[in-house]
């Protein structure tokens, strides 16, 4: 009963908790690309 519950919860938190690291993932990349824009022109 337990460990059935604790798998049940342990499940939700890992799927949770990839998504909420999967948008955290675009917003950091948008904000750096965001920061890197004025410097694109003479990096590139």
């Amino acid at each position: 009963m337990y460990l059935e519950l604790y798998s049940t919860v342990k499940l939700l938190f890992g799927r949770t908790l990839c998504s909420y690291y999967r948008v955290f993932q675009m917003k950091i990349s948008e904000m750096i690309m965001a920061f890197l824009l004025p410097y694109r022109e003479w990096l590139w």
